[in-house]
């Protein structure tokens, strides 16, 4: 009988110490997730900046440059919006990678809405952005065929 207490009490202590390495872990994992989206979303927001400073080199008119520079705000307003949100989607801010277990609480942004407001600004942002220069393209005084490989040039760009 005692054999089989001392067992019981060692499978109990090797089943709480797998536990808590499975809680270090996932903690772990879910902490690089919450870096993560920040800099994701920064990334994004980053080549979008790229593109449009992009095309402030190559294109002089006056009217798309100003359709840029307005894109260049709403990429800013952008960062400013989200960038913030989602560093501060938990108070206190450790709680965004431990309330997962159930035992961490907090008041937390409803992560769906923003992800869902995100992707929302980023698809929009990006159908403008590849549009800008069509107009200016369709307007070249050149064979079709090459008009064709511009566009596709700058449409590869967006896969």
């Amino acid at each position: 009988m005692g054999s089989t207490v001392r067992q019981h009490h060692s499978d109990i202590i090797c089943e709480h110490t797998r536990l808590r390495t499975l809680r270090a872990k996932a903690d772990r994992l879910f902490k690089i997730y919450y870096y993560d989206e920040t800099l994701y979303l920064a990334s994004i927001a980053g080549t979008k900046i790229s593109i449009l400073l992009f095309y402030l080199r190559i294109f002089p008119d006056r009217w798309f440059r100003l359709c840029v520079y307005g894109m260049l705000g709403a990429c800013a307003i952008y960062i400013l919006g989200f960038i913030p949100a989602i560093i501060l989607q938990c108070i206190p801010i450790r709680v965004a990678w431990l309330h997962w277990d159930g035992e961490h609480h907090g008041k937390c942004i409803n992560l769906n809405v923003e992800g869902w407001a995100s992707g929302a600004c980023n698809i929009a942002y990006d159908v403008i952005i590849i549009g800008l220069p069509l107009p200016i393209l369709a307007k070249l005084k050149m064979k079709r065929r090459k008009k064709m490989g511009i566009v596709l040039m700058l449409l590869g760009g967006s896969l």
